[in-house]
Parts: structure tokens; C-alpha cells; sequence
């Protein structure tokens, strides 16, 4: 449904396919940009945080998220998707996606989601091992973002 997608250093570069869109749309909807995100998401986790999560299980609940829609994601073309942690707390932090075409340059979208961390044995919010903190945070200081607003 999504076409193809291919992992690189910056992030994901997607490939969006005629059959991503809805019958006779030459875009994508709001509802498969967000599967994008959550593709986006999956790859910092994988690579960010699970490395460094190797005392138990630990998991994240988006608390909220909210988006800025650009510019529309035409079929047939390239997207990149990328990330950056823009703040860390003891139990949450926050991660912004953003999308530009790979076409023409143009910046598509922008997704601030708010992570809680969650312990799924328990199924309860939690704190997630140090190192995890610490890479975070580090992490989030060189972005200069602060918790609540947006960069």
C-alpha cells in the first residue's frame, strides 16, 4: 500500500506509487502519511532507543501528536522521511517527523508526536534505562528544541 521504501542515514526515502493513493487522487490522504510517520517512528526506535533498552521489555504510547500538512504527497514521487528528538523527561519525550520531496525539494509535512515510555508487563508508564535517557537527551540538546514548543 505504501510502495517502496528504503532505509538511508538521514531516514526513510519512500517511494509513493499510484496504487498509494485513493481511486483517481494524484496524492496520498492525511490517514497513509500517517503510516509513513509511524515508519518513521519504528526506525528511530529501532535504532535509537532498543539498542540501549537491555535491561527488560520497554515500549512508548503516543500521548499526542500533532501535524502540519505543507504541501501535497504526489504519487510517483520520492519522500524522505526523518527524524530528531527534540526534548527528553524522565517518562516522555517528544519527536518530530518531517517529510520533503526528494522531486523538488519542497517540505510536505511536519509531525510533533509526544512519547510516553510504558512498561508492557506492568502496562504502566515508566521509566526506560539510563542509558536510553541519556542518549536521548543528548540527543535533544543538540536540536535546541524545548519541551512544548515547536522548532
Amino acid at each position: 500500500m505504501l510502495g517502496g521504501a528504503v532505509i538511508s542515514p538521514d531516514g526513510i526515502v519512500f517511494e509513493l506509487l499510484p496504487e498509494c493513493a485513493a481511486s483517481g487522487e494524484r496524492r496520498i490522504g492525511y490517514a497513509s502519511i500517517m503510516r509513513l510517520v509511524e515508519r518513521v517512528r519504528e526506525l528511530h526506535w529501532s535504532r535509537d532507543v532498543l539498542p540501549l533498552a537491555t535491561a527488560g521489555p520497554i515500549d512508548s504510547i503516543t500521548r499526542s501528536l500533532e501535524a502540519d500538512f505543507r504541501a501535497p504527497f504526489e504519487i510517483n514521487d520520492r519522500v524522505l522521511g526523518r527524524y530528531r528528538v527534540g526534548w527528553c523527561q524522565r517518562r516522555s519525550y517528544g519527536l518530530q517527523v518531517s517529510f520533503s520531496s526528494q522531486r523538488s525539494g519542497t517540505d510536505l509535512a511536519r509531525v510533533d508526536l509526544v512519547s510516553v515510555f510504558y512498561d508492557p508487563v506492568r502496562r504502566r508508564s515508566a521509566t526506560p534505562p539510563d542509558a536510553v535517557l541519556e542518549a536521548l537527551r543528548a540527543s535533544s540538546r543538540l536540536t535546541g528544541a524545548v519541551p512544548g514548543r515547536r522548532a
